[in-house]
């Protein structure tokens, strides 16, 4: 967003509703979510009633989840209710106060189609405009901050919040979803990508284009510096004697 041209692709999006956003959070990759049985594989997923929005929830629905969305302060109820067969939201920091775990014992920790979410601050264009430079730079300051400040809290505190869920309330965490899931969702989300490539609609087109140039040139540094340092960390470097 700061660095390869994310911002200015979202400014030209929000340009056609005379509105300007920064980025004000950002959560990390959130959990995959809460489910009443384990997962197996894929034949699991059928009609299986899934709170999970966007685009993530898309890639969800492809694979024969029955997807909805509702505010996070109505999702407990529908899974205490049977509405919800399983729902995810943010993470063990917030999911914790939620109280999912009363309903449902198996928790995915790690999304396959939310790698980070950002909140935003949203200001009319125009009245943005009008104010100072000065003040103008203080609020993209502000929330630049604060997108970096949500993100240690989250960091430090997710596996706090885990730790709770699991010892205190006998939950089973489960690192990843079986193979066949995540294939099949690695096939439906690279089908949406290229559905948005090829949009005929131009600006669309451009924001998908920009999104997988970044991915691309980001990948190489997560796989070829982070990935392997995190890998060599979990085969010879055992902290548990520290």
């Amino acid at each position: 967003m700061r660095f390869l041209g994310g911002q200015e692709m979202w400014d030209e999006v929000y340009d056609q509703f005379g509105v300007m956003g920064f980025l004000s959070g950002n959560t990390g990759t959130q959990t995959g979510g809460w489910f009443r049985n384990e997962l197996t594989g894929l034949a699991d997923l059928q009609g299986l009633r899934f709170r999970t929005p966007g685009l993530g929830g898309q890639v969800w629905q492809r694979l024969g989840a029955s997807v909805t969305n509702m505010a996070g302060g109505e999702i407990f109820q529908a899974l205490q209710s049977g509405t919800l067969d399983a729902a995810e939201f943010v993470g063990p920091y917030n999911d914790l106060a939620l109280g999912f775990y009363q309903v449902c014992k198996h928790y995915y920790t790690s999304s396959f189609v939310e790698p980070g979410l950002a909140t935003e601050l949203v200001v009319d264009k125009a009245k943005f405009l009008e104010l100072p430079e000065s003040t103008q730079a203080i609020v993209r300051a502000a929330c630049q901050a604060e997108y970096e400040n949500v993100y240690s809290d989250f960091v430090a505190n997710d596996p706090r919040a885990l730790a709770t869920i699991v010892n205190e309330h006998g939950v089973t965490a489960h690192a990843s979803f079986p193979d066949d899931i995540l294939e099949a969702g690695a096939r439906e989300s690279k089908a949406m990508i290229q559905e948005l490539l090829a949009s005929s609609d131009d600006l669309t087109a451009r924001t998908a284009r920009s999104f997988v140039d970044a991915l691309k040139l980001m990948r190489t540094r997560t796989e070829g510096t982070d990935q392997v340092f995190t890998t060599a960390r979990q085969r010879f470097f055992d902290t548990s004697d520290l």
